[in-house]
């Protein structure tokens, strides 16, 4: 399961990693799509969306700018997976 990343999260390889409150760096937000793709395949971008539009209608802009970021990652990778 993985939740927001300015929470502690799990990744691929059983490191724990926590993110403070602050907007990540684009380094993390790849690394955090590239776990999410892998454990979650195609449905990793439905759920970064998802995430997105929870954390804007809770007014969590910071959030939901990281998980609009998380998502564009995603679909970046799933367009090299495809070529």
């Amino acid at each position: 399961m993985f939740v927001c990343p300015n929470e502690s999260m799990k990744l691929k390889g059983g490191g724990l990693r926590t993110w403070g409150k602050n907007a990540m760096e684009a380094s993390k937000v790849a690394e955090y799509a590239r776990a999410l793709y892998e454990a979650h395949g195609n449905k990793a971008e439905t759920e970064a969306a998802q995430k997105a539009k929870q954390h804007e209608g809770a007014g969590e802009t910071k959030e939901a700018a990281t998980w609009r970021a998380i998502r564009g990652a995603i679909r970046e990778i799933r367009g090299a997976h495809q070529g």
